[in-house]
């Protein structure tokens, strides 16, 4: 049936631009026959026999585009969130892995809309402050985004160099301090949310996931084994130790509640 419906396609004049929705007010355009309606959706279903998604596959829309006006879309959201807000499983994606989102994205298409967008992103231009003088001018988002202080000239980057030149040299101990002192408040934090753990109880560890219960054993050396990094965590699980992390969060998070953490 899609096959066919591509074959009519290819014989029709295109309305619009490939990738992207044309918009008046309230209404979008059809690509296949250039009028504008509130639901699109119904439209192409009602005129043309194409399914909402057969309809964004074809013409390079993201699988999540809606094809309603923002009024219609607006009443559709507000009545989703009442009725089916309930239902939904919010911690699902929360709780998978980084290899398990992995496989799920792996091998998916990416469609013309993205593409567009991405593009456009990596073009668009913000407005810096120079670190040296003062002086206000453009980069790219994706390169103002950077975690660094930007310089309008390359008189102002050797400037910029000399100075951390001279200040590497007077903040070495400062640094080593630093590490020190946060090395010993993770220490004095690890060892508080161990005891805290340990007055829940057996039972209530005994909840966890498999691997959940494994990874909090070993962190904190549970069970009589001695303590372990994340890093040796990690290798001795097979897994990232970003994983080893982020689960480690969730179940203080889960068990002791957000300010486990800051206390």
């Amino acid at each position: 049936m899609m096959s066919t419906l591509l074959d009519k396609i290819a014989e029709m004049p295109l309305h619009g631009a490939m990738g992207r929705l044309s918009a008046a007010g309230d209404r979008l355009q059809c690509h296949l026959c250039g009028r504008f309606y509130v639901s699109l959706a119904a439209h192409v279903v009602q005129r043309h026999g194409m399914r909402a998604d057969e309809y964004r596959e074809t013409f390079g829309l993201n699988a999540t585009t809606a094809l309603v006006g923002p009024s219609l879309r607006a009443i559709r959201r507000a009545t989703g969130r009442r009725v089916l807000t309930p239902y939904q499983d919010h911690h699902r994606f929360a709780n998978l892995s980084s290899e398990e989102r992995s496989t799920q994205v792996r091998g998916r298409e990416v469609r013309l809309e993205t593409r567009r967008a991405l593009a456009a992103a990596k073009q668009r231009q913000v407005a810096v402050v120079c670190a040296i003088c003062g002086q206000t001018f453009t980069l790219k988002a994706s390169r103002a985004r950077r975690p660094e202080r930007h310089t309008c000239s390359l008189d102002c980057r050797r400037e910029l160099l000399r100075r951390d030149g001279i200040q590497a040299a007077n903040s070495e101990t400062s640094r080593e301090n630093r590490a020190r002192g946060n090395a010993v408040r993770w220490e004095r934090r690890k060892t508080t949310i161990a005891a805290r753990l340990q007055t829940l109880g057996g039972g209530t560890l005994d909840t966890l996931p498999a691997r959940d219960r494994q990874i909090v054993d070993r962190y904190y050396g549970f069970g009589g084994d001695a303590q372990q990094t994340q890093s040796e965590i990690a290798r001795s699980l097979g897994v990232d130790p970003k994983t080893v992390h982020r689960r480690l969060r969730a179940v203080v998070v889960r068990l002791l509640g957000p300010d486990a953490f800051t206390s």
